[in-house]
Parts: C-alpha cells; structure tokens; sequence
C-alpha cells in the first residue's frame, strides 16, 4: 500500500542550510482577498446590412443580394445620384416575380439584369433603378417589364455613376419574344445607350412587337433615343414620347429614334423629337424582301421631325394584301443618296402624299448638307400600284433624278434614265396635282411617263410647278400602242 506524500514548505537560509517550518508555528493569514479588475466592454460591432433571407424550399431565389440598410422617403427618382442612399443591391437575374419599391430604392444593378421566362419585374412609382458601366436591363424571352408611374412620380432608369454621362449603361432591351404585357408608362429613361453595335446604341432598344409606352422620356442618351429593330413595333395605345438631348459621342450615326426596317414606322407614337444633335427618325435599311418592304398599310404621322432615308435604300410599298401608305401632312423626307421610292413593283401597293393645302404641303428632298441636283433616284410607280388609291397633291419633290434603271423614252437631245417620278402604269388624270418639281438637273425629266396613253400632267388645271425643274423636260414622251417610245427623232417633251 502506497502511502500518501506530504509536501513540506521549506525555506532556504542565509547559510544554504534547508530548515522546515515548525507545526507549533502559526501560518501566517491569507492577504485578504481583492476584487478583479473587470475587463473593458468590448465595443459592438459594426453594424452590417443582413444578407438576402434564404428562399423557402421550392420558393424562386430573389435578385437582392444585399438589402437597403435604410428605408428611402419621399420621391428618389426625383433626386440626383449624388443625394441617393446606398440603396438595394440586385444579382443579375429575375427569376421569379418581384416588386421593386421606393422604399428600397436605388436599386442598383452591378451586372445589370435579366428578366427571365415566366418572371415579372415591376417597378414602383418614385423608384429609381441604376445599372453600371456597359450592361443592360434585358427583358428575356417570355419575361415582362411593368414599369409604370404617374405624373406626380415618375419611375427613373439612369445610370450608377454619381456624375451620369451619355452612354454610361447599355439601356433597356426589349427581347422579341417577351410577354406582350411588358408596358412602361411615366418613366425616365437616361445616360443610356453605351452599346458598341450602333444597331443598339439607344436609350430603348425594342424588337417586341406591340410595346406599350406612354408618356415616356428619353434623354441624354447616345446614338438614338429610340432603337426599333426588325419586327419591333409599338402599341396602338403608345403616346406622348419625348426624345431629347440625344448625343452621337463617338457612335456612327444619331437620331432621335431608327427603325432598322420600314414595315413599322406608322406605329411611331405622338410625342416631342426635338432637342437632340440631330431632329429625325432615321430609317437605316429597307428593301421588297419579307421584312424589308412596307407590307401594311398605315400612316407615317408628322412627328415635327423629318423622316430620313439612308443611302442606297429603296423604300418599297407592296405586299399580297396591297398596302396603301399615307405620309401626313406636313411631313418632309430626306432620302440619302442613291435611295429611292418605289410602289407596286412586285406586288400592289400604294401611296397617298396629300398636303392638302400650301399649309400641309409634304416634301421629299435630299439628306445631308450637299443640295446639288440628283442626289437620290426619285418615286417610281410599278404596273401593280393601285392607281384609284394613290395620289399625290400639294407635294414638293426636290433634287432627285439621280440615274436609275428605269428607262423613260428618249428625245433626241435627253439620253439619260433621270426623272423626279416614273410611272409605268397609267394614272388617273388627276393622280398627280399641286405639286413642285425642283432641282432634278438638265438631263431629268419632271415625270417619265413609261406608260400607254396620253395623260397630260402640265395641264394648268392641275396646278404643278416645273418652273424650278432644272431641265426644259417636264414630261417625257408617252409609250405608243405596244409599249414603244416614239423615234428620238420625232419624240419631245412637253
């Protein structure tokens, strides 16, 4: 059996000779017992927003990767990006259906957004939404957009830079396949179009056909306000658009709105295109393809801005269901060089310009600063254009007559294919009427009469004006029985 081991305190001598304490002597009292000091408080930490709550089983993620650590008051959308809060972050994808609020606002979109098959975002009066450098606000195939404010608070699209510039976000996008339902209604869309494809250089780039927009401003955005591409149009219901302060930057053209194709052009809604580097709605490609040509009939409404056709496209009306095109009063088309209108050549069609009066008088004229004679090819009438619903009255048609395929009959003196109209079709007598020719050149006829018939259109009952022409040709000699121009010879204009 192991016995215990006691432990004795010993204290060492001056001499080194080790004594032990004796049991008789008393150990001295313990010193009496003192408090611990107590530890500083730690300071709190510092205050972190709380992540996004997890999505319940089953439930569709949110976009907000990072909540607004403060509630916003009042209107944002009203204010500067200066004065706005940190606001809410967003992922870069809406896969459910979300609201975004002024009480969340700004939201802010690092990597821009996309709205995805099935999901709907919708955008609360007074919200402010900002996206970074370079991206875009996309409305996916089967997404939705409802961004509808009201006049006393408006929704803002802009950009996430403190000091916003033309061009600094992608702006939104339209997808042709989103649901019909997408609308924006009292909203602001700016400091857009920064996309390097000047296709979509725009505040707005819609290739969804019927998008509802209403009192919706564009502005200070680069390329174009508006960027309708093909198949792309907009509502019935779509009013009181503004475009303005719309800048080129570095992009390769501008415009307050483009339509890449023509087809639907008469959807342009009423509103305000002024105020921008340059005041048009620029129609960039055209053609008699599906797609190309003008296959629905409509009005192309006086937007108070000229319709400008780019060079070398040919503006064709017809289709199987023989679409009428009206250009409004007051209207003024800049063809660039080379372009040309043409009706009826494939397939029926027709146009109607009736000015009405001096006061509505349409003009079709060059684009660009050059106003010499011939600078685009003129309007050209096809066998197949519907000759009962046509009509051009209290119109002006300067500097056409450049060289055309078109051959009209010869005189001796004028050899060239040039002419301000060409008809090959017969008209009714009073087709063409108050209408001026000016600035075709010396080798342009006014009109190319490359038809059967003997339809006088400088008849003064008429009222046309050849006086500024350019040429002594006002009209060229009519086609004899079988579709024959007279000898050179013994042709002449009259």
């Amino acid at each position: 059996m192991k016995l215990p081991v006691l432990l004795f305190l010993s204290i060492a001598s001056a001499s080194g000779v080790v004594a032990c304490k004796r049991r008789s002597e008393p150990a001295p009292p313990p010193p009496p017992a003192v408090a611990p000091t107590p530890a500083p408080a730690a300071a709190p930490p510092a205050a972190e927003p709380a992540p996004a709550p997890a999505p319940a089983p089953g439930a569709v993620e949110s976009s907000v990767r990072t909540p607004a650590p403060a509630r916003a008051t009042g209107c944002p959308a009203s204010l500067p990006n200066a004065a706005l809060g940190a606001g809410t972050i967003h992922n870069n994808a809406v896969a459910g259906n979300e609201t975004w609020t002024l009480e969340d606002s700004p939201h802010r979109l690092p990597e821009g957004v996309t709205i995805g098959n099935g999901a709907t975002l919708s955008v609360a009066p007074c919200a402010v939404v900002l996206t970074s450098h370079g991206y875009a606000i996309h409305v996916d195939e089967g997404g939705t957009l409802l961004a509808a404010g009201d006049p006393q608070r408006p929704i803002r699209f802009g950009s996430d830079n403190p000091t916003p510039q033309a061009g600094d976000w992608s702006g939104i996008w339209i997808d042709d396949l989103a649901r019909r339902t997408t609308r924006i209604a009292t909203a602001i869309i700016e400091h857009a179009g920064g996309e390097g494809d000047i296709d979509r250089a725009a505040g707005l780039v819609n290739e969804l056909a019927g998008l509802d927009v209403q009192h919706v401003t564009l502005r200070a955005n680069r390329g174009f306000g508006i960027s309708v591409q093909s198949g792309g149009s907009f509502a019935p219901t779509a009013t009181g658009i503004t475009v303005t302060g719309t800048i080129a930057a570095n992009a390769a053209r501008t415009g307050a709105v483009q339509f890449i194709q023509p087809e639907h052009v008469h959807t342009l809604p009423s509103g305000t295109y002024t105020g921008n580097a340059i005041d048009e709605v620029l129609i960039v490609n055209g053609g008699t393809g599906d797609g190309s040509a003008i296959r629905q009939s409509g009005v192309w409404r006086n937007p108070g801005v000229p319709y400008h056709i780019n060079e070398n496209v040919e503006l064709a009306v017809e289709g199987p269901t023989g679409p009428v095109l009206t250009i409004a009063p007051g209207n003024t088309l800049r063809f660039g060089r080379g372009s040309q209108f043409t009706v009826g050549w494939h397939a029926e069609g027709g146009l109607v310009m009736d000015g009405g009066s001096e006061a509505g008088r349409i003009t079709l004229t060059s684009a660009g600063q050059d106003t010499s004679p011939a600078q685009w090819i003129g309007v050209s009438f096809g066998e197949r254009f519907n000759r009962s619903g046509s009509k051009l009255n209290f119109v002006t048609i300067r500097n056409a007559g450049a060289e055309s395929q078109i051959g009209p009959c010869h005189t001796a003196a004028q050899t060239t294919n040039q002419a301000a109209i060409y008809l090959l079709a017969a008209p009714p007598p009073t087709f063409i009427a108050h209408t001026t020719f000016a600035n075709a050149g010396p080798g342009a006829a006014g009109i190319a009469r490359n038809f059967v018939g003997a339809v006088d259109f400088a008849a003064p009952a008429l009222g046309n004006d050849f006086s500024s022409l350019g040429s002594p040709c006002r009209q060229s000699p009519a086609q004899t029985a079988g579709q024959n121009c007279p000898e050179p010879e013994s042709a002449r204009c009259n």
